[in-house]
């Protein structure tokens, strides 16, 4: 008998109630690895250029505003100037911007301070017929990089009322003189005669003056304009040449080649060289013609050439047209001809322009030969042969599942092909096929068919009457494996990242097993691992502040897919926060395959190898569509192995309440029942464990054709009730009778479990020794996190008996693992049965116990008694007591859970428990409460459930020579994980007034929606105890 030894559960569990559902996050009800620490916030900096000498640097918190006691004011500005905005550029006055001040900063910035000049009074000095003087207040300005000044505008009139703008940009002369800067720009347009009036202006002053002009009869103005921009304006006699020394310099342009001056930039036919020889007898604007410098031909079809210019930048004529480039043309080995061609369409792609130029006449059969030059030395040649018409060759069809993958060698110089599948006489699908243009062999796949269908694949040469076809009929082709991991991955709710990152464990275990051609290394079995996925588009979270928040997946594919997983030579979880963790390419994608997924009526325009569908994980017939479709394409010569990753539930559907303290907590109710595999995408739907027991008899699986494991890497999956369901389908049940940290299992090991050497019990033993020493050793992590949550201060602070309230206060998430051996089940049934009809006889209910005054069991003879089955059910199958802090109730009364519907208890512990109360004698002294036939009841129980638990371990703190720290060892003293815990049994529903806990009823839908319900007497006994 257990040493019911006075101590309490202290303060911590009267203050708050401990409900846990299985969720990856780390709370108080279940606590897992703790959080990674967070970074240092970014910081950013951004610097003010006042002038080029000065500037002021703010450092600020990345996301933050500038605060405006950081930007510099007027008395960091420069005298004589006005400060216009402030900007990330000073190039140009194309490029200066002003910059939002409120703005948040993500980044280092450098902003420059804008300034307007301020202007002399009477600052229009000079009006000539092609050009303007200024005055500026002192010679301390600062221009744009390009010689502008920002805020500067003039104005003309011809009646000092009406104004135009004119656009005069940098200044052609500039000399400062006598503490003053004088700025000279040419005006843009021929000066009428007769009154003009200009007026200039800076934001903040404004000037006028006037001008009568009159027209010299014997004078004319020539203007250069380069681009927009007036390079020089001079004033000839009527008859007289440009002198050459009038000719101004063109400003380099990079990539561009500068031809000549002309007279016209409409057109290439017009844009011809301004003869400098010839006499100027009226106003003149010429224009200076660029070249742009050609890359290459990129492209030729029979309709249009394509060339590729080396920059964007370039300066086409007023139709569109390129001065310089001239193509011309030969057909097979005649004389080359200039084309005349209109002008191209283009488009900027990146750093370069390509510039389409499309044929007169679509080019006929034969080779075709092109030049193209930029007048200036630099041709560039490229050719098309237009071969005659004929069809592929050597077509083939190779089938497969739902796909057929076709190859073909086209024909010479042809290079536009187009695939069509055909169903009868109706096309199903037509694909384009575009090669090179000598022989080449084309191998395309076809997905989405459907097995069984006779299909005609034809493909043609486009624009002809040449074709070649092929009949293909899809099939499964089953392939053998020694063992099959089938994979049912329910990370449709907020376990969707760490469920992805369990694939890229897999990808490497795999990987670890597998030489590199794909066979097992020498010690490894062969091991095939398929996944059902299905991912989450988001979930409820709370943000950094602790508010409700929408989260979003930083990576994993958000809907269904299958995967037959393949081998990745990196586990990939560091890249867990880099929004781009991916699975390997090796790993297939094989939804196309499952109709069930991409949809019944899905086409094959649209499945490809990367088709995903959405399916209900919480659905029995999504879980009989992935059992069939394993079954169908593969054959495992020892076993398979169904593995389900999500939330594990006990008893049945969600319901939430709102605490006293603000926090959201899932409670169960009398409708609930044992399920797993919740999908929010489908209105929280989830499986129950009779759907999935349901499922493997509707996928043909049965006592002649059993599972080797059933792995549940969900949570509270190792209970009596679920053990019993698979029992027909399944040779063992491998999972926790307490939450799962969300971490999971480690899927490497799990890989590396199926050694040659290995039976599958061995493998099953393998198994929980990999999860023994993934969270063992005293998880310091894990046992901080306990005691945080039941204390408020580290491990290592705790005292004694603060340190043993750990071990026992199941609510806290101790890591615990079990593997049951499902032939077994039936046996710890009957053992079951016949200690509840002991209980339950007449005999049984008339029986009393002695207590002592406060009401606690005791070996002698006292005043008080109890009702026998009372009390066992009282103290040990009711913790409420405990939680509650009553008298005469200790924590080391039961091994305990709170499932999300009932409190779940470790049946081994409670035989144990009976065991004790009804023992002849006890510690060498004679028990007055003997009861030799519920005695000798709860030892075949105890024997029952030790041949049915192979092993089992759950983690200890408290002791670290404990054997590999197993807190069952703390109880029976027994090695190597030879204990009869590890299976919990249902309890009473949980309940609560506000934020305390009251006393269940018995779970109403235990014996109709349960088999162990059904067949067991133990929900009976549940009623005798609850039925108040």
């Amino acid at each position: 008998m257990k040493n019911f030894k006075s101590l309490w559960i202290a303060g911590f569990l009267l203050s708050a109630l401990f409900f846990i559902s299985c969720t990856a996050s780390v709370s108080p009800q279940a606590p897992s690895l703790p959080e990674t620490p967070t970074e240092t916030e970014k910081e950013v900096t951004v610097t003010f250029f006042i002038t080029n000498n000065e500037k002021k640097t703010v450092t600020l918190k990345a996301g933050s505003n500038i605060p405006a006691s950081k930007i510099p004011t007027d008395r960091d500005f420069p005298l004589y100037n006005y400060l216009m905005y402030w900007s990330e550029s000073k190039e140009s006055l194309e490029k200066v911007k002003e910059f939002d001040l409120t703005s948040k900063i993500t980044e280092d910035k450098t902003l420059y301070a804008i300034f307007t000049p301020k202007l002399e009074y009477e600052s229009i000095q000079n009006i000539s017929s092609i050009d303007i003087e200024i005055k500026l207040y002192s010679t301390y300005v600062y221009p744009l990089e390009d010689g502008t000044y920002v805020g500067l505008k003039f104005q003309h009139s011809t009646d000092d009322t009406n104004y135009t703008d004119i656009d005069l940009k940098a200044p052609y002369e500039t000399e400062d003189k006598n503490g003053y800067r004088y700025l000279k720009f040419y005006l843009n347009f021929d000066l009428p005669e007769g009154n003009n009036y200009f007026k200039v202006s800076n934001g903040y002053q404004s000037h006028t003056k006037s001008i009568d002009y009159v027209r010299p009869e014997n004078l004319r103005t020539v203007t250069f304009d380069d681009n927009g921009t007036i390079l020089k304006k001079i004033e000839l006699k009527v008859g007289e040449n440009i002198p050459p020394s009038k000719i101004p310099q063109t400003s380099y342009k990079s990539w561009n080649d500068f031809l000549h001056w002309s007279a016209y930039k409409i057109s290439k036919q017009l844009a011809t060289a301004f003869d400098f020889n010839s006499p100027i007898t009226k106003n003149t604007t010429l224009y200076a013609i660029y070249a742009p410098r050609i890359c290459s031909i990129s492209a030729i079809t029979k309709d249009y050439i394509e060339i590729q210019l080396y920059d964007t930048n370039v300066f086409p004529l007023d139709d569109g047209s390129y001065a310089g480039i001239i193509i011309t043309y030969a057909l097979d080995n005649g004389y080359y001809d200039e084309l005349r061609l209109n002008p191209p369409s283009y488009e900027d792609r990146g750093s370069y322009r390509y510039l389409k130029y499309y044929f007169n006449e679509t080019l006929g059969i034969g080779t075709h030969h092109f030049r193209v030059s930029n007048d200036r030395d630099i041709t560039i040649t490229k050719d098309l042969i237009i071969a005659a018409p004929a069809p592929v060759t050597n077509l083939s069809a190779m089938p497969e599942d739902c796909q057929a993958t076709i190859s073909f060698t086209t024909a010479e110089n042809w290079t536009s092909y187009t695939v069509k599948v055909y169903d009868g006489s109706s096309e199903i699908t037509s694909r384009p096929v575009r090669t090179g243009s000598n022989p080449d062999t084309v191998t395309l796949e076809i997905y989405g068919l459907k097995n069984g269908t006779e299909y005609t694949v034809k493909v043609l040469t486009d624009e002809t009457d040449k074709y070649a076809e092929y009949t293909v009929s899809p099939a499964i082709t089953k392939k053998e494996t020694d063992w099959l991991v089938a994979m049912y991955m329910d990370g449709d709710n907020n376990l969707h990242e760490p469920i992805w990152l369990d694939l890229n464990e897999v990808e490497y275990g795999l990987y670890s097993i597998r030489n590199s051609d794909g066979t097992p290394k020498t010690i490894y079995d062969e091991v095939t691992a398929v996944a059902l996925w299905d991912g989450a588009v988001s979930w409820d979270g709370v943000d950094g502040d602790g508010k409700d928040t929408i989260v979003k997946p930083k990576y994993g594919t958000t809907g269904s897919c299958l995967f037959e997983l393949g081998t990745d030579t990196s586990t990939a979880t560091a890249n867990n926060t880099s929004g781009g963790n991916k699975l390997s390419s090796n790993t297939k994608n094989l939804s196309y395959t499952a109709p069930w997924i991409v949809g019944e009526d899905s086409t094959i325009t649209y499945s490809t190898p990367t088709s995903c569908g959405e399916v209900n994980m919480g659905d029995k017939e999504t879980l009989i569509n992935f059992l069939n479709w394993v079954n169908a394409h593969y054959t495992a010569r020892k076993g398979i192995i169904l593995q389900f990753s999500d939330h594990g539930g006990g008893p049945r559907s969600v319901r939430y309440i709102n605490t006293a303290n603000g926090t959201s907590i899932k409670l169960g109710d009398t409708s609930g029942r044992r399920a797993l595999c919740w999908d929010e995408s489908s209105s929280s739907n989830f499986l129950k464990t009779k759907d999935v027991s349901e499922a493997l008899k509707a996928a043909r699986f049965g006592r002649d054709n059993q599972l080797s494991i059933i792995l549940m890497d969900v949570c509270l999956g190792s209970s009596l009730e679920e053990a019993y369901q698979f029992k027909d389908y399944a040779k063992y049940l491998a999972a926790s009778p307490n939450t799962i940290p969300g971490t999971g299992l480690d899927y490497i090991k799990l890989m590396k479990s199926f050694k040659t050497a290995d039976d599958l019990e061995t493998i099953t033993k393998t198994i929980l020794e990999d999860y023994q020493s993934q969270y063992h050793s005293f998880n310091i992590n894990l046992w901080n996190n306990y005691a945080q949550s039941a204390f408020g201060k580290s491990y290592a602070l705790l005292t004694d008996s603060q340190k043993e309230v750990l071990e026992w206060a199941g609510e806290l998430g101790q890591t615990t693992f079990t593997i049951t051996d499902l032939s077994k089940i039936d046996d710890v049934k009957s053992a079951i049965n016949n200690l509840c009809d002991i209980l339950l006889s007449e005999e049984g209910k008339d029986k009393e116990i002695y207590v002592d005054s406060e009401g606690v069991f005791s070996q002698v003879i006292t005043e008080n008694k109890k009702n026998y089955v009372k009390y066992l059910g009282d103290h040990f199958v009711n913790v409420v007591n405990v939680l509650n802090g009553k008298k005469g109730y200790y924590i080391n009364d039961s091994i305990y859970y709170p499932g999300s519907f009932t409190w779940l208890y470790d049946i081994g512990y409670i035989a144990d428990s009976i065991r004790g109360c009804s023992a002849a004698s006890l510690s060498g002294s004679a028990n007055v409460n003997a009861w030799s036939e519920l005695n000798t009841a709860a030892n075949a129980l105890s024997e029952k459930l030790g041949q049915a638990i192979k092993y089992s371990w759950r983690d200890s703190g408290l002791n670290p020579s404990l054997y590999n720290y197993d807190f069952y060892y703390s109880i029976d003293g027994e090695y190597r994980y030879n204990h009869h815990y590890g299976l919990t049994i249902c309890g009473a529903n949980l309940a609560s007034d506000g934020d305390k806990a009251i006393n269940g009823s018995a779970p109403d839908f235990y014996k109709t929606d349960l088999a162990f319900g059904k067949d067991s007497r133990w929900g009976d006994l549940l009623d005798y105890w609850f039925e108040e």
